[in-house]
This record gives C-alpha cells, structure tokens and sequence, in this order.
C-alpha cells in the first residue's frame, strides 16, 4: 500500500497533478504511513478474505467522510468500532466534527478518481487469499517464522 500510493503522487506529479503536498485532504506522506498502518492491520485482524477486503475499503471511505457526505457505511458499528462515528452513534449521541475526529482526512473530489483503482487493486480477493493463515509474501519469512 505505501509504495502503491507513493508511486501514485509520483505518477500524478509528473502529468501536472498534484496529490501531495501541504494542505488538508491531501496525500501526504504522513497519511500514506496512516493508510498502509491500517491496511496492514485489516490484513492482520481478519481470517476470511471478504472480511479483509471489507475492513480495507471501510478505512478508504472512513478517510473520505465529511459532515456533508459521511461514508461509514462499511465501518464497523458497535460502541468498541474504530470508527468515531459509529462508536457514537451506538451511544445514541450526536457524532463530533470529521474534520477534528477523522485522523487521516482525504479530499474526495482530488483523490477518489486515484486512489479507488489502487484500493481495488490491493483489496482483490486473489490477493488477500495469499495473506490468509500468517502467510508472509516470502517464503523464507515465513519459514523463519514457523521455526
């Protein structure tokens, strides 16, 4: 995920479009570490492919939810979700601002057309089956990790 997205801004930049950079929204290199944190962590909690991929597009759409247009329909309810919003809302309480409780807000209108493919890409079922039972991408880790 880091390095698809990196590649991304990289890509964009030299056709004249700018993802990255300063401002709010944008692809920053602190929340390129923020989303392969939380790509890496679906993989992790899950056991079953669809519950992994599910967990991925939740945090892309989590990222992307505003007061106007809030996508945590794929977000995990309950008052223990990770997801502010719905955590509240389990509460029976009225949810705070996304811009003060999203932690790593992305502007959809510059990146959704960018970013979907690539979420797509890495949330392919083909793939995350590779990731299911502890499987490492190498086979000498995990090897390593059996021994």
């Amino acid at each position: 995920m880091d390095t698809a997205l990196r590649n991304l801004v990289s890509d964009c930049s030299k056709r004249r479009i700018t993802l990255g950079g300063n401002g709010y929204g944008r692809l920053t290199q602190n929340a390129i570490r923020k989303l392969s944190i939380c790509y890496v962590r679906a993989i992790r909690k899950h056991n079953n492919v669809e519950d992994m991929k599910k967990a991925i597009l939740a945090e892309m759409y989590h990222c992307f939810s505003t007061e106007k247009r809030p996508m945590h329909h794929l977000c995990p309810t309950g008052t223990g979700s990770w997801c502010f919003y719905n955590a509240v809302i389990a509460q029976n309480k009225m949810p705070g601002k996304h811009i003060k409780c999203i932690q790593t807000p992305l502007n959809y209108k510059l990146l959704a057309n960018h970013i979907k493919p690539v979420y797509r890409r890495l949330a392919d079922p083909k793939l995350l089956a590779r990731c299911l039972k502890g499987a490492k991408q190498k086979a000498n880790e995990s090897l390593h990790a059996k021994i």
